[in-house]
């Protein structure tokens, strides 16, 4: 299966997700296009114990 393939829901799990497809193909897009920027920002989302010090795409 291709790496950006989209796989149907059914409407009541689609209705709970928390991110729609177009949120989805624009953040993935973005992580393309600057990992180290997108993954720096994602990282913000979460409470650290101890915040990560660098950021590297493996």
């Amino acid at each position: 299966m291709p790496d950006d393939a989209l796989i149907a829901l059914k409407p009541e799990i689609a209705a709970k997700a928390l991110i729609d497809a177009a949120r989805f193909r624009a953040m993935s897009e973005e992580a393309k296009r600057d990992p180290d920027g997108f993954w720096r920002k994602e990282m913000r989302r979460i409470a650290w114990i101890k915040e990560p010090t660098k950021i590297k795409n493996t």
